[in-house]
């Protein structure tokens, strides 16, 4: 989506793994944006396939390796320029002398506030053994403030 925000003319092509965003963009995408510069191909391998043998200004794929090594063989065929977003497993290591107070608070907000769609949010946490519980109660006091803030009744001032 940077490519659209700076002005660039883009081919949009969601996964066929999410039909129903992939839908919403084909609807959205040509409602607000200039056709002419602006498109979204639905489909799945064959759509895919046929894509990847034309040659484009650059190529940003976000997805698995495996479907990368594809993207990226088909893009070099073309001499095309790629960008390869693979995510994979993300770890977040939390060092002795953190404050685990507030690393608890960051790495809880960092998956519900991405929907947990980010690929390099955290997956799982390394913590020194001496620290483990500090942080772990930490990050249960964290979730019950979060949840206690979430079930308090609006309060509106009464100016």
């Amino acid at each position: 989506m940077n490519a659209i925000a700076a002005g660039c003319p883009v081919v949009i092509k969601p996964s066929e793994l999410a039909p129903s965003s992939s839908a919403l963009l084909a609807e959205l995408i040509p409602k607000y944006l200039d056709p002419e510069g602006y498109a979204v191909v639905l489909g799945a391998i064959d759509q895919t396939t046929k894509l990847l043998e034309k040659q484009w200004g650059h190529i940003l794929f976000t997805g698995s390796g495996r479907v990368g090594k594809i993207v990226a063989a088909a893009a070099a065929k073309t001499l095309t320029p790629t960008t390869l977003e693979l995510g994979g497993k993300s770890p977040t290591i939390v060092a002795g002398d953190a404050n685990m107070r507030l690393t608890a608070r960051r790495m809880m907000s960092v998956k519900p506030m991405s929907g947990s769609q980010i690929c390099v949010s955290p997956d799982y946490i390394l913590v020194v053994r001496e620290k483990l519980d500090e942080f772990v109660s930490a990050c249960q006091d964290t979730l019950r403030e979060s949840t206690l803030l979430t079930q308090m009744p609006n309060q509106q001032s009464k100016a």
